[in-house]
């Protein structure tokens, strides 16, 4: 009912619409709109500003991963990334930081005991937004080996707190992760993606880069910014003011084709 609801609603709006959307194409109409969203408000984007990274030294290498245990995810894809990796890294010790739950968690953890990792791999369950920033803080890398996004939060929030991710280029990666991290073609498959790791893993200048390049980008999302782009958009596209004070006045950008 819901779609059939959407679908007559554009089709009678003629040119006064305003469509978002996560990725762009060549062939998208002109009110198609490319957006970001979030869950974070602006405050606790100030406060993730505000925390300060933990550097590795000569303790572990800290790999992270975020969301629900689901087919789509790949997660069985990272476990034996991290047996592969074990060899790269000398005395250095890596762990991956599991967090979230789903179908998948026990059959996960029972591989996890198969393959000898249970030394290298914690599943940490749902954590809240402290406990989860601070894994955030101290993780190299955020991995995310899916097989289909949209817009990723965990993206976002990553690059929040200055961790570069490796993902594969699906949905609105590619444009999330353009010069702050690495997006990694589906066909170049598990081996394209252990390579990126170790690239962002062991060249420190690509790094830096890509850490601070994602706080830079991230700190302009917020629950507030997105808000008001929305209605920006909407007022610039049908000439027309939504609140007392309109966000076009007080300079803020709609959203763009290529979403800036």
């Amino acid at each position: 009912m819901a779609a059939r609801m959407q679908r007559r609603f554009v089709m009678n709006r003629g040119w006064k619409i305003a469509a978002t959307v996560y990725d762009h194409r060549l062939e998208d109409p002109p009110w198609v709109f490319v957006t970001d969203t979030t869950s974070l408000s602006e405050k606790q984007v100030r406060q993730a500003l505000a925390v300060r990274r933990e550097e590795p030294g000569g303790g572990p290498v800290e790999l992270l991963w975020v969301g629900r245990f689901t087919p789509n995810k790949n997660v069985s894809e990272l476990l034996l990334l991290i047996r592969d990796l074990a060899n790269e890294c000398g005395k250095r010790r890596v762990v991956l930081h599991l967090v979230g739950d789903g179908p998948l968690r026990e059959p996960l953890e029972e591989l996890t005991r198969d393959l000898g990792l249970i030394h290298s791999v914690v599943f940490h369950g749902s954590l809240g937004w402290a406990d989860l920033s601070r894994r955030y803080a101290s993780a190299r890398i955020l991995l995310l080996p899916s097989g289909t996004e949209g817009f990723p939060k965990v993206v976002h929030e990553s690059l929040l707190f200055g961790t570069p991710v490796v993902a594969y280029a699906v949905g609105a990666i590619p444009r999330m992760l353009e010069g702050r991290g690495e997006a990694v073609p589906p066909v170049d498959g598990p081996r394209g993606f252990f390579e990126a790791v170790k690239r962002v893993l062991f060249q420190e200048d690509l790094w830096n880069e890509y850490s601070e390049n994602g706080r830079r980008w991230a700190r302009e999302i917020s629950i507030e910014k997105v808000v008001a782009r929305h209605v920006a958009t909407c007022e610039r596209q049908w000439a027309a003011s939504f609140s007392r004070i309109s966000p076009l006045e007080d300079g803020v950008r709609p959203w763009g084709a290529n979403g800036g």
